[in-house]
């Protein structure tokens, strides 16, 4: 009887109230043009976009240097232990006024004696921010665990909010209407890149250009890319016409 208790105080515990969110703040919609310079030597890694315009919500992620364990008060105020592994968390969603950067939950974790593990795939361990900026958060959102919302919340320290803030990421949240070349890599002597175009339909075609070491022009749909040099990390190019 008193363990059963013990295990309904718990369960009362991670399923009460959520926090109070701040008014709300639709997230901002890019709308973006590509303008790069011409005739100007650049560089771009194997996987990057080398060009990309539309209207989107651009991506963003949260760089954790190193893991973090702190204690998040849970239902009543009972602190329970969360641990945010070393690594990105991506954002993930953008709801009732705050952006959510969530990690893998393989190696981040949060639990509660008696319980064990009260996060389940879904869920959510690691930062959240207010729309339009402000302080963050360490997030545990474990809504899929219990059925129902439930998220717990602690401010990031004020001397360590710097270590914690969103950088722009190359993939975007939300796409309206997308154009973006991709540079996929060198090998075979060859040049590859990937074309792709998101809105009311999705289209994605591969272009592969011979590359002997030497000053190559190539096209995308009408703009000219000199490449200049190319190896198996990247290449180096010059916009000739946009």
């Amino acid at each position: 009887m008193v363990r059963t208790l013990v295990v309904t105080l718990a369960l009362l515990t991670l399923a009460g109230c959520t926090a109070k969110p701040p008014a709300a703040e639709a997230p901002t919609i890019s709308v973006k043009e590509f303008n790069a310079p011409l005739n100007e030597e650049m560089r771009a890694g194997t996987g990057d976009s080398i060009f990309m315009e539309g209207r989107y919500i651009e991506g963003e992620y949260i760089d954790v240097p190193q893991a973090v364990d702190i204690m998040i008060p849970g239902s009543m105020m009972i602190p329970f232990p969360v641990h945010v592994a070393q690594g990105r968390l991506e954002l993930t969603s953008i709801r009732k006024g705050w952006k959510y950067y969530c990690g893998d939950l393989s190696s981040s974790s949060a639990s509660f004696p008696g319980l064990g593990s009260v996060v389940r795939a879904g869920d959510c361990i690691g930062i959240r921010t207010p729309v339009g900026g402000g302080s963050p958060e360490w997030v545990v959102d474990n809504s899929n665990h219990n059925g129902f919302e439930t998220i717990w919340s602690r401010r990031v320290s004020s001397g360590e909010t710097h270590r914690y803030r969103p950088q722009v990421s190359q993939t975007p949240f939300s796409v309206q209407q997308l154009t973006r070349v991709t540079f996929d890599g060198y090998y075979g002597g060859q040049l590859h890149f990937t074309l792709e175009k998101q809105g009311d339909q999705r289209e994605t075609r591969e272009f592969v250009f011979d590359f002997d070491g030497e000053p190559t022009v190539v096209g995308f749909q009408g703009k000219h890319l000199e490449v200049v040099g190319a190896s198996n990390l990247g290449i180096t190019y010059r916009w000739k016409k946009l």
